[in-house]
């Protein structure tokens, strides 16, 4: 195959991973007219990290909560499969004894907004607008960076107050270690305006993992499926534990350092791949009294020596006495750890842990470090789009939420599986 031409339409394309990534994939597919088009998944649900639990008649995320009205290319999948969305509260600070504060003193507000509205705005609207179209490659050098040496560098280092909560709390790291493309991309305009403005947020009353399931429904999506090897020579043979499976392309829409496994990866691929990091991050689901209601951040939590301690709650159901806790750890730490430390920075706010329901540990927001980003990490990995009949989606090649991952996998179809080629 002509890794500069589309596969043909008639071309069987087989996608490895079933999470927003590859759903989306396959919902695009078969819009740009493609009819034989099979997704594997080696776990027995679909949704990735898109996961609702039911407990007592009531759905829970322990995975991704809300999103955007902003969110474009989500509304239309949620539109083709009849879902609708529903409204969103915000959320207060609170320091490690369980007393509500501010973020930041009431004289610092002009000058944050200034920061935000227009430095901040103008820098990711205009001088970097590249950040705002799907995927990583061909960003400025100085967006390889740590997102605080690159914030120091333009005049904004106070900013990371307003920024650090929908970020370290939602799982992405710490300013320091995450490359500042990263920051930008994830927190654009409309996100920013959003936690700001509770009207432009939204959620799914049904449980996000819903959309993911009745999208399933509308394409061959195979669960339960475990790769034992991947040969790619003239076609691609994929053996799973059951059968054989002849695609004419691949689409790794799964962890690509999970895909080493089974792949025959090349020495470029295994170099890729083998870079890729991720954070520690858990969801917990409990019965606790005597927190206040809603979500809340503990600011001072939000540091990499505080590993192990809540971050954020959240309570879905005001009716009900239970609330997901978000904790970044550091991957030694073991469950009976977590919750013993959670319990006990609950006790300290003058709350009680009653019981833990159910746990999600995951392993969370795959990343590159500053300097392989600098290298050319994306401009190389997009470099092999097409070659050995594969390509590549998933979290990686843009950002770990919903909608970025969708627009990446939407922009992926455009660009390689279209005759009109081009980014």
């Amino acid at each position: 195959m002509d890794a500069t031409k589309p596969p043909s339409k008639a071309a069987r394309i087989g996608v490895v991973g079933g999470g927003v990534s590859g759903l989306t994939l396959a919902h695009y597919l078969k819009e740009a007219g493609y009819g034989h088009v099979t997704l594997l998944e080696k776990e027995p649900r679909v949704g990735g990290k898109c996961c609702s639990a039911e407990v007592e008649g009531r759905v829970y995320e322990l995975g991704a909560v809300f999103g955007t009205r902003d969110y474009t290319t989500t509304l239309e999948l949620m539109k083709a499969v009849g879902m609708e969305s529903g409204p969103m509260g915000g959320a207060d600070c609170y320091d490690d004894q369980g007393r509500q504060i501010d973020l930041y003193a009431w004289h610092q507000i002009p000058r944050l907004f200034w920061l935000l509205m227009v430095n901040y705005t103008w820098l990711t609207r205009i001088r970097y607008r590249r950040i705002n179209e799907p995927g990583l490659d061909g960003i400025p050098p100085e967006l390889c960076l740590p997102f605080k040496a690159f914030a120091l560098r333009h005049g904004f280092p106070t900013l990371g107050q307003v920024l650090t909560p929908p970020f370290t709390a939602f799982g992405y790291g710490y300013f320091d270690e995450v490359p500042a493309a990263y920051v930008l991309k994830y927190l654009e305009l409309p996100m920013i305006l959003a936690l700001r403005d509770g009207r432009r947020r939204l959620l799914w009353p049904g449980g996000i993992e819903t959309l993911w399931t009745r999208l399933a429904q509308r394409h061959d999506v195979r669960t339960g499926i475990t790769i034992r090897r991947v040969v790619r020579q003239d076609t691609v043979r994929v053996e799973t534990a059951d059968q054989v499976l002849e695609f004419d392309a691949l689409i790794l829409a799964c962890p690509l350092d999970g895909a080493l496994s089974f792949l025959d990866a090349s020495a470029a691929e295994r170099r890729l791949f083998a870079a890729i990091r991720y954070y520690d991050y858990w969801v917990l689901l409990c019965e606790i009294d005597g927190l206040p209601p809603g979500s809340g951040y503990i600011p001072a939590h939000f540091t990499a020596d505080k590993r192990g301690h809540v971050m954020l709650w959240y309570r879905r159901w005001p009716e009900t006495r239970l609330y997901t806790l978000y904790v970044l750890g550091d991957f030694a730490m073991a469950e009976e750890e977590v919750e013993r430390t959670c319990s006990a920075d609950l006790r300290r706010m003058g709350a009680t842990l009653d019981r833990v329901v159910t746990v999600r540990r995951w392993k969370y927001f795959p990343h590159v470090g500053a300097q392989e980003m600098a290298d050319g990490y994306y401009e190389t990995l997009e470099g092999l789009q097409g070659a050995n009949h594969t390509y590549y989606a998933g979290e990686i090649m843009s950002f770990t939420t919903v909608e970025l991952c969708a627009r990446y996998s939407r922009s992926l179809v455009e660009r390689c599986f279209s005759s009109r080629r081009g980014r």
